[in-house]
């Protein structure tokens, strides 16, 4: 049987704004997988993982307390999101993440045809994603996973934005070398 919350995401908003725990423990337990996925692919340890994991979710539940405005459906769903991502970013920075600088006269970036990822099951990327150095990880993430634009990382990652360009050629190319070790790779 499905709980209550699962139906109403406003209702499980109010509650855990009032501070119930029955409903904080519910965003959790729902959010949870998502959240760790989202760690996963920019950190590559579990346990640091785990640790931006919990200081997500304190940051969440902190945020629905104080700031945070509901904004109709699955609302709730993509500011934890928002956060996950700002957390393990922030990790990143305190791990003193390193990328290497590039002028603007960067190379052409490389067209790789990322659908063949299609022919993968889904922890396969993860784990390849996982293997590539944090600098381009971030950038692969940020732009592929997340949707930002390269001025966007350029901004959150402080650095130019022709340095995102080349993290995503190198990630991609490091990605395409590494996927083709597996077998079922085309």
């Amino acid at each position: 049987m499905q709980h209550h919350y699962a139906k109403d995401e406003y209702r499980v908003y109010q509650d855990s704004r009032s501070g119930k725990p029955a409903a904080q423990q519910w965003l959790y337990a729902a959010y949870y997988p998502m959240v760790v996925a989202v760690c996963l692919r920019y950190i590559d340890t579990r346990s640091d993982a785990e640790e931006v994991v919990a200081d997500s979710f304190i940051r969440f539940f902190d945020a629905v307390k104080d700031s945070f405005r509901y904004q109709g459906e699955g609302s709730l769903k993509a500011y934890l999101k928002k956060i996950t991502v700002n957390q393990a970013l922030m990790f990143l920075r305190k791990q003193r993440l390193v990328f290497e600088e590039v002028d603007e006269q960067h190379e052409q970036l490389a067209d790789i045809d990322l659908d063949a990822l299609d022919q993968l099951a889904a922890k396969d990327i993860l784990k390849a994603v996982q293997q590539l150095p944090a600098g381009y990880r971030t950038v692969f993430n940020m732009y592929v996973i997340e949707g930002y634009t390269h001025a966007e990382i350029a901004d959150a990652l402080q650095i130019a934005v022709a340095t995102s360009k080349t993290q995503l050629m190198k990630a991609k190319l490091q990605l395409q070398k590494i996927l083709m070790r597996y077998e079922r790779y085309v």
